[in-house]
């Protein structure tokens, strides 16, 4: 057993990425639900404003609404002037002592997460900066954990439909096991451009659909050998897709564009006008996770690592690779995921999200009407994709120039960058169609208390409880009273069958989650606000936990 409460009191803890949505989570959920001693937070200058200015500006994002009422609990966390780009972190030399000499755990959540960055500035980023990151964790006198956050994604280079273990795969020359540490220093001495082609060969040889992957992959690599050889107590944690909170601190609560939750900003703002912009297959599984519980991962492997838990980890004791010789100790690698768990079909995820358009209209969207339903019979056809897109180019390029054209750059801005996002993220070359083992993750919450198993859920599944806030929330749309919307073509494409009222369980199903994340979606797209309870045409209840914060 272990204890998140334990090994987390009278800590001191540096926390890299706290800037990013994943980060700011573990951040809010270190001060808000431990009894850490202190939390370093590593930023750099950026835009004219000090790191110790960035982090203020970070507490006051809604995220941090129940932290900031408890006030002693701000005093808890510092900035630390660093870059993960520069030799040493960029940290001063009286910094560096300072966390040599205290720290006790080591959170890495800091990436440059954008899929198509040139080949040398991923491997800076999330190479280079993962490196020293380990040889300050290899510096510090009490270290007893260090947790490397990296994604399920890593290993896309498996083979379609297949299961990913929780393990480190290596990449392979022919029967050779490729070293690592000599790739990336041979990409990065090449001309920007030279890298670029040799980048893309490998990529395509080894089956990766784009930089970040392969950077990612290479940085694993790196964890793995400085756990075997340095001895640095590491784990690594792998969230896959992240979407909005489930529970804590704000149901609902969007803290990015990536992935999925920019997917749902394209289709309410009406980038989808069809199902000829979909690019991927209906029964493909689509792992998500909320970002809450993707955040108790990355504290529960932390604990677990200082703890020297000893879990029963069949695949963690495949990390060794052949030509490193025997593996000296198993490392940590969990998937905090959903796929093998509670697993939703591209399909489900469309439909739903339709549900909750249909009955919450949009303030501003670029199509008229909503596109279909997806069945198991839909075919994404390329050429359809690629026709679609250009049309919708347009449309953005208009609507952009209409926003500048008022004054309205930002919202311009967040327009365009939502199609380029698009663009990248919906493509066929990412529909592996995956399925992540979550072994280790079920292993680490077996081995959690069963109140910390509540106060830190890990794991999505049939029957996952609401969050807190719905109870509040059904009450309050009782009270206010809820009126059916008016029924539309688009509506009664998404009837049940036999046009009757479902009964909704009430449970944390993904439809339920999914509304969610579309209430939050609404909230920071449109500064919109929806009721929490509609009824569609035929009576069909749609419901979410989101509750608005400033």
């Amino acid at each position: 057993m272990f204890s998140i409460s334990e090994q987390f009191s009278s800590a001191v803890v540096l926390l890299t990425g706290a800037t990013g949505y994943v980060g700011g989570l573990v951040l809010e959920s270190l001060l808000r639900t431990t009894s850490v001693s202190k939390v370093y937070v590593l930023l750099r200058d950026k835009g004219g404003s000090s790191a110790e200015a960035r982090l203020s500006q970070l507490l006051q994002k809604p995220i941090f609404h129940k932290v900031r009422e408890q006030r002693h609990l701000l005093a808890k966390v510092s900035a630390v002037t660093g870059d993960l780009t520069q030799p040493g972190l960029g940290l001063a030399a009286g910094a560096a002592q300072q966390l040599q000499q205290q720290l006790q755990l080591i959170l890495h959540c800091a990436a440059d997460i954008r899929l198509e960055v040139d080949i040398q500035t991923a491997l800076r980023s999330n190479y280079l900066g993962t490196q020293e990151v380990l040889q300050l964790a290899s510096a510090c006198k009490q270290l007893k954990g260090l947790v490397h956050t990296s994604s399920c994604f890593v290993n896309m280079n498996q083979p379609r439909s297949s299961v990913v273990q929780e393990r480190i795969y290596p990449l392979k020359f022919g029967d050779r096991e490729v070293d690592c540490e000599e790739l990336v220093q041979d990409l990065l001495c090449l001309p920007s451009a030279a890298a670029e082609v040799r980048a893309s060969a490998l990529g395509l040889r080894w089956s990766f659909p784009n930089n970040y992957t392969l950077s990612k992959h290479l940085a694993e690599q790196l964890v793995w050998r400085y756990q075997q050889q340095h001895g640095v107590p590491a784990s690594i944690v792998r969230p896959s897709l992240v979407c909005a909170v489930a529970y804590e601190p704000i149901p609902g609560y969007v803290g990015n564009w990536a992935g999925p939750i920019g997917a749902s900003a394209a289709l309410a703002i009406g980038f989808y006008h069809s199902l000829g912009c979909v690019s991927s297959q209906p029964l493909h599984v689509w792992d998500i996770m909320p970002g809450d519980l993707v955040a108790n991962a990355v504290l529960a492997a932390a604990a677990a690592t200082a703890a020297k838990t000893t879990l029963p980890l069949p695949a963690a004791a495949a990390a060794g690779s052949a030509a490193s010789g025997s593996c000296k100790q198993p490392m940590l690698v969990v998937h905090s995921s959903s796929s093998s768990t509670y697993p939703m079909t591209l399909m489900e995820g469309w439909n739903a999200a339709l549900e909750f358009i249909a009955v919450h209209k949009p303030n501003f969207r670029l199509s008229w009407g909503l596109p279909p339903a997806m069945t198991p019979a839909f075919q994404p056809d390329p050429a359809v994709v690629r026709r679609q897109r250009r049309w919708t180019a347009l449309k953005v390029a208009a609507a952009c120039a209409l926003l500048r054209l008022f004054g309205m750059g930002r919202a311009a801005a967040r327009l365009r960058s939502g199609f380029e996002a698009l663009c990248v993220y919906g493509t066929s070359k990412t529909d592996k169609d995956l399925v992540f083992s979550a072994d280790n993750l079920l292993l680490l919450e077996a081995h959690m208390p069963e109140q910390e198993r509540r106060s830190w859920p890990l794991v999505m599944r049939p029957g996952t409880p609401l969050p807190s806030t719905a109870a509040a929330a059904a009450a309050a749309a009782a009270a206010a009273g809820v009126s059916s919307s008016s029924r539309s073509e688009s509506d009664a494409s998404l009837d049940c069958p036999g046009g009757e009222q479902q009964p909704q369980p009430q449970v944390l199903s993904w439809r339920r989650y999914f509304h969610t994340q579309f209430a939050g979606v609404y909230s920071t797209l449109f500064r919109s606000k929806v009721p929490q309870l509609a009824r569609r045409s035929n009576g069909a209840a749609v419901e979410h936990d989101f509750v608005f914060v400033r």
